[in-house]
């Protein structure tokens, strides 16, 4: 899919799924 056709809204959403599973994968670390 052509970046030029990104979303800026499906971006942001998209990058707060990503540090969601970031954070989360820190709080599994002891």
């Amino acid at each position: 899919m052509p970046t030029s056709q990104v979303r800026p809204e499906k971006l942001g959403s998209s990058l707060r799924a990503l540090w969601r599973e970031t954070v989360q994968g820190l709080w599994l670390i002891p």
